[in-house]
């Protein structure tokens, strides 16, 4: 039989029938002469659907279905905004809970909430009575809007609160009882800087689940007994000075009294464990202060002891040569150098040893000076004895032999 183009209600219906009678998809499809597919379609349409395999496997219906067809979702709808419950409809209509929110997404139906109204009318919470419902306060989304309730105060001031805030203890007055409360307070200072630093102090101490815990509490850093308390803690440091920080001065102690001080940004950066500090004359202290005490710039203080590897007494004491400038004679010498080098002349300077201290050399320096007849009149050295040669007397240096000419 030639397939069917269209099909009508009444054939529609007609196929339901002989489906539900016991007929496969297939069979149906035969008597109608029409796709498997198309007799799917018409079933849905009808309000029916056709079997999975576990309904042919056990002849018992399928618990829940995926979708629904238009008119029964439709219905679905009709009784979810009688007051159906979504448990109610899933059983009814046979599909899951999802498949029962997805349908009422579709049909712009709004889910209820889980709590239902309460009626507060006549209760009494703290100094406010209830008088009546005052309406919803506005949300847009309708779900989320809470109720609202006028309310007298034992004052005679009537106010609008909300419900939760009520049911919680969140609003127990108009607010006339605020100077009232204040006599439960324990030190009225919980909103304070010091009371967040002191709070932030126990925590890094004491709580296990602290992110700084393993830096302090985890390597025996404690708060002393006194301390215990907000209100020693307070009376000890007193108010924090604009712009500084608690600082412990021994990193290994604890926070008491004895080791804490209120310490600038500077004073913080300069007690860190990471610090490097070196020892001179019988007193530690770190590079920048170092740097502040000699007069040293602190970058070419750093450069000598960690890149140069100069003793401490050097990289202290050896002051920092003034610039050359840009004389003609010092640029000439330098060029003649350069040339004797690419000519075979002089060697490479990096295949050499210093004079001085026997490390690898890195430059040539004028140890007799720039005038034109000492231009090749060199002698290798590291960049330590460069720089100590432009410093110290230089017979030093005069006394060494010129690196003899290859050619």
């Amino acid at each position: 039989m030639p397939a069917r183009l269209l099909w009508t209600r009444k054939d529609d219906l007609e196929a339901r029938r002989l489906y539900e009678s016991g007929l496969t998809v297939t069979e149906t499809a035969a008597h109608f002469g029409r796709s498997s597919g198309g007799v799917i379609r018409a079933l849905y349409r009808a309000g029916s659907r056709p079997r999975t395999k576990s309904e042919c496997r056990t002849g018992k219906p399928a618990p829940y279905l995926r979708a629904l067809p238009a008119d029964r979702e439709r219905a679905l709808v009709r009784a979810y905004r009688k007051g159906t419950g979504p448990k109610e409809l899933s059983q009814r209509f046979g599909v899951s809970i999802a498949c029962v929110f997805r349908a009422l997404k579709r049909a712009g139906a709004s889910r209820r909430g889980k709590t239902k109204f309460k009626d507060l009318t006549g209760k009494t919470f703290g100094w406010l009575q209830v008088l009546r419902f005052d309406g919803h306060r506005p949300h847009k989304k309708p779900h989320y809007r809470r109720t609202r309730w006028r309310c007298r105060c034992v004052c005679g001031k009537e106010v609008v609160v909300d419900g939760g805030n009520l049911r919680s203890g969140a609003s127990e007055s108009c607010g006339c009882n605020n100077g009232i409360r204040g006599c439960n307070r324990t030190h009225g200072l919980s909103a304070s800087r010091e009371y967040k630093i002191w709070r932030g102090i126990k925590d890094r101490c004491e709580n296990p689940r602290c992110k700084a815990y393993p830096r302090y509490g985890g390597r025996g850093i404690r708060v002393c007994e006194r301390w215990k308390s907000f209100e020693a803690f307070f009376a000890d440091m007193g108010k924090r000075p604009s712009g500084r920080s608690l600082d412990r001065v021994d990193n290994d102690g604890p926070y008491s009294p004895e080791n804490c001080r209120w310490a600038t940004p500077t004073q913080q950066a300069r007690n860190q464990r990471t610090n490097r500090r070196v020892t001179f004359l019988g007193v530690t202290l770190t590079v920048p202060e170092w740097a502040e005490i000699t007069g040293l710039n602190y970058h070419t203080l750093f450069n000598r002891l960690n890149t140069l590897r100069w003793t401490v007494k050097d990289a202290l004491t050896v002051p920092v040569k003034a610039p050359m400038g840009a004389s003609p004679e010092i640029r000439e010498a330098g060029t003649a150098v350069m040339v004797a080098v690419r000519t075979g002349k002089l060697p490479r300077v990096g295949t050499l040893t210093c004079v001085r201290c026997g490390d690898g050399a890195n430059q040539y320096h004028h140890h007799k000076g720039y005038a034109y007849h000492n231009r090749l009149e060199v002698i290798p050295v590291c960049a330590r004895c460069h720089e100590i040669a432009h410093h110290w007397p230089d017979e030093r240096f005069g006394a060494y032999q010129s690196q003899p000419l290859l050619s």
